[in-house]
């Protein structure tokens, strides 16, 4: 038991140093630096989008709430045409090189001289991705509140809150998504193509659901249509609407993690 006990102590994945010096790296790395731009472009353009919407977007939107609701069209405007997109990029810029990257570089090999697995090394990085991802939405959605207050008729903050909340989990699903993507395909480029092209099919049929019920039962395994419930909390009304989402995300991220770490014990140096 003590030598069970003294090897969980060294484990050097459970210093808060390591995590706090490998989130720093990670905020400062260019990439997130870039990004950090986007979600401040999506900040400034979202209520532009609102000036002239597509008659057909209009129509759909009016459809759904049952009325002219313009709360109700710019939450759709900022999920779907801003923040699921800036998801996708957010998570193939942030998953896609785990491993692959330190392996590139030849730095593999000098973490295989510490104790630290592959597996671990795994864990640390795509974690690190996910706090910056989870760091970069919520600021931005923190930002949103102050600014679409003042810009927006009929604006709801505890809504829109509530929606960014749930939603943070589809930049967390991508970059988790990407990251096993990563350990399996074993190439960068490979890696970020098979993302894009998975990540942006499941974007396509996010909001599928509402404007065809009839799909909504198939629908509801898609990540992105469980993120977009804070949206269709707006209908509801009911916190218990919110529940199997989150919790379905959570657990589908976790295993994608745990899948990506076993993948990770095949990286050769």
């Amino acid at each position: 038991m003590s030598a069970a006990v003294s090897n969980v102590v060294s484990n050097p994945l459970l210093s808060p140093t390591l995590w706090w010096q490998e989130l720093g790296r990670r905020l400062h790395e260019r990439k997130t630096k870039g990004l950090a731009f986007l979600y401040l472009g999506a900040l400034l353009a979202a209520p532009t989008l609102l000036e002239k919407p597509p008659p057909h977007l209009l129509a759909a939107v009016q459809s759904w709430f049952g009325g002219d609701d313009p709360f109700g069209l710019f939450m759709y405007v900022w999920t779907d045409l801003a923040m699921n997109k800036l998801a996708v990029l957010t998570g193939v810029a942030m998953g896609a090189g785990a491993l692959v990257e330190e392996r590139a570089d030849r730095s593999l090999i000098l973490f295989m001289t510490k104790p630290v697995t592959p597996a671990g090394l795994y864990v640390l990085r795509v974690g690190s991705a996910v706090l910056a991802t989870a760091g970069l939405y919520l600021i931005t959605q923190l930002i949103g509140l102050g600014l679409f207050s003042a810009q927006i008729d009929g604006f709801r903050p505890l809504a829109f809150l509530i929606s960014g909340l749930v939603h943070v989990w589809a930049p967390i699903f991508a970059t988790c998504l990407s990251a096993l993507c990563a350990v399996a395909i074993g190439r960068q480029l490979g890696a970020a193509l098979v993302s894009v092209l998975v990540l942006f099919s499941l974007v396509g049929g996010a909001f599928l659901g509402v404007y065809n019920p009839a799909w909504a039962d198939v629908l509801a395994f898609n990540p992105f249509t469980q993120s977009v419930a804070g949206v269709t909390y707006l209908q509801s009304q009911s916190f218990g609407t919110l529940t199997g989402p989150v919790v379905g995300l959570i657990v589908l991220n976790l295993t994608l993690l745990a899948i990506g770490a076993r993948l990770a014990r095949r990286i050769e140096p």
